[in-house]
């Protein structure tokens, strides 16, 4: 409708994946971001502020009381002048912390301290002493630098609140005469909170919260879209949580086989009616593959496998053909699966018809290239992909005989023309039979064009072809008579 008959002031380029829809020269077509789970936005909100620390208790302050120690000795920041106090009492300066200002995105920023003394000559200033806390109250505070710098820079945090605050020690003389000193410390200073929080400022979301809808209406409508256009592929893949269980479970979600649970049985049909014949345009692949990462080789990164069965797919067509079924081929650079698929769930995952990359000794592969088609003939993809080269190969040719009278002469040109581009086909391996008239005909004969047809400016080409199928397992038997050894090769479909 948008594209054809849309009012002048409705129609607006297709977006999304719906745009291949105009681009002839795509065969296979991915949505690799539906697979993942999804974000949300991190809080806004502040950090909680920081509490305030106690002062150091100072018996000395508090004399007066009684010329015994007191059993309670208050807290106080200062002392209480208005008491006869010792000559040597004094109040000790805090420091101020000041941080950089807005949370970190990086976890790298500085912390600044100042400290004004009061006017005794009798204070020197011996250190400064700062703490860091992953808690408000300073429960677990831990000592992370003594110096007598007024800053400290941080560098490379992970995401989290981080608290902080400084005391100031002093050295004071306590004797004239000898020259001795004391170390005595002052209060700690207000407490300041840095905040480093990830640059995206976005979270996953857990695995018990993922919904799959998304990802089904997504998938759905690449099916549908390929099915429409009749000549691409859709290449899909599963979230990368997804264990045996889960992979069985939306594989029969896709394929309207409500036959595995409650919470399959209870959704909307995802195909019905004849739209499931679109699902012969899908391959489904699983699990996620782990490589190293192409802008940085010290790192790995996690990716979903669509990627690379695209470029495995192009790579096959390309080398040997479309009809050729594009498995057993080692994808470069995977070094691990995430998650490991268990060996022996490996045969339920292939009759659900997922494309299962496995680890073999010739490295990471997928030993199996099938549709979701309930069809066992369009089951193979290979089987679509030489159809789908017909079809492109019949528009193709068939757009030079548009306008051409309809005759006897011209109907046998055209099949002569047809039968020479499936006689190439043939002689590469493209179809099953062993001559070439028990592998495809070409019809365009007075039964299939008759003058009904003729008459409406119609003309039929009518193309039957017997693909080729793949093997899917070859045995080798080893035999030992007597002293010698044969070995025989045994050809089984499965």
């Amino acid at each position: 409708f948008i594209r054809y008959l849309a009012p002048e002031n409705r129609t607006r380029p297709l977006a999304g994946l719906h745009a291949a829809l105009s681009v002839e020269e795509v065969t296979i077509i991915s949505a690799p971001d539906a697979v993942h789970r999804g974000w949300y936005a991190a809080d806004a909100d502040e950090p909680r502020p920081p509490a305030p620390s106690r002062p150091f208790p100072r018996p000395e302050w508090w004399h007066f009381r009684d010329c015994r120690p007191p059993r309670f000795v208050p807290l106080a920041r200062r002392p209480r002048l208005g008491h006869f106090l010792n000559c040597g009492v004094r109040a000790f300066p805090r420091p101020r912390v000041t941080p950089e200002r807005g949370a970190s995105e990086t976890g790298t920023y500085t912390l600044a301290w100042e400290l004004t003394p009061d006017d005794d000559p009798d204070l020197r200033l011996k250190r400064f002493v700062l703490e860091e806390s992953g808690d408000y109250d300073f429960a677990d505070s831990t000592e992370v630098y003594a110096g007598a710098q007024t800053s400290q820079t941080f560098y490379g945090r992970g995401a989290g609140d981080y608290y902080y605050r400084v005391r100031a020690e002093f050295e004071i003389e306590c004797d004239e005469r000898t020259g001795a000193t004391e170390i005595e410390t002052g209060d700690w200073s207000n407490g300041a909170v840095v905040r480093v929080r990830a640059s995206a400022r976005w979270h996953v979301i857990d695995e018990a919260d993922y919904d799959d809808a998304d990802l089904l209406a997504v998938q759905r409508a690449l099916a549908r879209v390929c099915a429409a256009r009749a000549d691409m592929t859709a290449v899909l893949s599963l979230p990368a949580h997804y264990r045996e269980d889960k992979s069985l479970e939306h594989a029969a979600t896709l394929k309207h086989a409500a036959t595995r649970g409650e919470r399959v049985a209870a959704r909307v049909p995802v195909f019905d009616g004849g739209e499931k014949s679109a699902l012969s345009y899908c391959a489904l692949y699983h699990p996620w593959l782990t490589g190293r990462d192409p802008f940085d080789v010290e790192k790995f990164r996690t990716s979903p496998p669509d990627g690379a069965a695209c470029g495995m797919i192009a790579a096959r067509t390309v080398a040997r053909g479309a009809w050729i079924a594009p498995a057993n081929e080692p994808l470069a650079g995977v070094v691990a699966l995430a998650p490991p698929v268990s060996r022996e769930r490996l045969l339920d995952l292939q009759l659900a018809q997922i494309n299962v990359v496995r680890h073999e000794p010739r490295g990471f592969l997928a030993l199996n290239a099938d549709t979701l088609s309930a069809d066992e003939e369009l089951r193979e993809l290979s089987v679509r992909r030489l159809l789908i080269l017909l079809r492109r190969l019949a528009l193709r040719d068939g757009a030079t005989y548009v306008f051409e009278p309809n005759s006897p002469a011209f109907r046998r040109l055209v099949q002569r023309g047809f039968e020479a581009a499936l006689d190439r086909l043939f002689a590469r391996g493209a179809f099953a039979g062993a001559t070439a008239s028990s592998s495809y005909r070409v019809i365009t004969d007075e039964g299939l064009n008759t003058p009904e047809s003729v008459e409406e400016g119609r003309f039929i080409v009518e193309l039957r072809v017997a693909p080729s199928q793949p093997l899917t397992f070859m045995t080798i038997r080893l035999v030992q008579t007597g002293d010698r050894g044969f070995v025989t090769e045994v050809t089984t479909s499965g």
